[in-house]
């Protein structure tokens, strides 16, 4: 049966705005990709993302998303670069926004779709949540040609500084349904249209689908245990006018919950510093 939580907030301090009540289950034995930013990153044997359709998702914790996921040659593409998606194809490096507050130090999940030609099919998501979306080119993505790294332009520089986990790049656009409804779940590596999913769970960089796009650690990067909250467990929020009682619904039974409240005096919906 779908679990509950509950309890009381109060406040006593003197900003206004809705508290925003969060609990989140921390699942054991979870390793993220590690990197400091300087020189580390992974390359993988994928060289080839043209097509119509592409999705890639990760989870990022750190100070820079630089390079998360990108495929350079003559072209590019990029998931992470400036805090935006961009595609040499459709606008260069006039992309679109990964989303605010991506690089403050917290785990995020960081999401881009493509689908050519289409209306709104240029988007991104954070968090689950539709960030921006614009119309895309109508002219596939190119073949770069380049092996896709994570962390780097081709190993030489943009490096990205924080943690990476739970890479997947698919060769379609997944819809907002899927990403709303999904993005917190954890991934078998089977699922249809997968080009490779990289977990880290298992101490090493393999791609966990069946294609074996496996990839290789250089420099310092390191795979090292790593708790995110939400990552394939229970996770529920509440919205309150004001400070007291709550009460989250339909959450798996199991340990490892934990509850945060912050009062969103920016109207942002996160948890800023101070």
């Amino acid at each position: 049966q779908a679990g509950e939580i509950s309890g009381a907030i109060t406040y006593p301090g003197s900003q206004s705005g809705p508290v925003i009540v969060r609990a989140a289950q921390t699942l054991s034995g979870n390793q993220v990709l590690n990197l400091d930013g300087n020189g580390d990153y992974a390359s993988t044997t994928v060289t080839d993302l043209s097509g119509s359709e592409l999705t890639i998702q990760y989870w990022f914790k750190g100070n820079s998303m630089q390079s998360a996921v990108r495929q350079q040659s003559g072209g590019f593409l990029v998931a992470g670069w400036n805090n935006q998606h961009i595609l040499s194809h459709d606008g260069g490096t006039a992309g679109i926004s990964a989303g605010e507050g991506v690089n403050d130090g917290q785990w995020h999940h960081v999401l881009m779709t493509w689908k050519q030609g289409t209306a709104g099919g240029f988007a991104s998501y954070l968090d689950g949540k539709l960030v921006t979306r614009r119309d895309s080119a109508d002219a596939p993505i190119p073949n770069h040609n380049a092996q896709v790294n994570f962390g780097s332009f081709n190993g030489t520089e943009e490096f990205a500084q924080g943690q990476l986990d739970d890479i997947a790049i698919w060769r379609r656009a997944l819809t907002e349904v899927e990403v709303t409804s999904g993005w917190n779940r954890r991934l078998t590596g089977n699922e249809a249209d997968l080009v490779g999913y990289w977990s880290f769970d298992d101490a090493t960089p393999n791609d966990a689908s069946p294609n074996q796009n496996h990839a290789e650690l250089w420099g310092d990067a390191v795979i090292q245990a790593a708790d995110i909250p939400g990552l394939g467990g229970g996770l529920a929020e509440q919205v309150l006018a004001e400070p007291g009682s709550y009460t989250l619904g339909n959450l798996p039974d199991g340990p490892g919950y934990s509850v945060t409240a912050f009062r969103d005096a920016t109207g942002n919906l996160r948890q800023n510093a101070g």
